[in-house]
């Protein structure tokens, strides 16, 4: 049995790209002074640093508070040897067996396997989450914040590539 909730290992995977950004931003401060003459390098560093917040933070902060709140006191349990999942949510427990799910993962677009993913770095880009759907009729999300959309511990019925921001109905 393996159990799944918000960490901020899946946190950090989740902003990784912003990461490398900030990785770049910070690199490119201390190279350029080297390159051009008459620049102040604090003030240089502090506007990169505003870039890094607008672009990065500021760009992945709509998905992130989006995901906390959506799993936010949300618990996962996988038992892949009884194919059974168990949901905790503010307290509520469901129980499913795969066979009474279907998931659909969301994804960025450029992950179709019929594209090539662009060298670009996009701050949101291992943003993403599963939509449970049940017998039942409920509708349970589960985003990056707490498993991996990419390598997932559920069987993936449908992938969805489009802007993955839950739009709960």
């Amino acid at each position: 049995m393996k159990e799944f909730k918000i960490d901020l290992r899946h946190q950090f995977r989740s902003f990784r790209e912003g990461f490398y950004i900030l990785a770049w931003t910070i690199g490119a401060a201390i190279v350029l002074p080297f390159f051009m003459r008459d620049i102040d390098f604090w003030t240089m560093f502090v506007i990169f640093i505003l870039f890094w917040l607008v672009t990065s933070v500021g760009m992945s902060l709509p998905f992130h508070i989006n995901y906390l709140k959506t799993n936010w006191r949300t618990k996962l349990i996988v038992d892949n040897h009884a194919k059974t999942i168990r949901i905790i949510k503010s307290g509520q427990v469901f129980n499913y067996n795969f066979s009474e799910i279907k998931i659909t993962r969301f994804i960025l677009g450029h992950y179709r396997p019929d594209r090539t993913k662009s060298w670009t770095p996009i701050p949101f880009d291992y943003y993403g989450y599963l939509k449970i759907e049940t017998d039942d009729n409920k509708t349970h999300y589960l985003t990056s914040l707490m498993l991996d959309p990419f390598n997932s511990p559920l069987p993936i019925n449908n992938t969805e590539y489009e802007f993955p921001i839950i739009w709960k109905k």
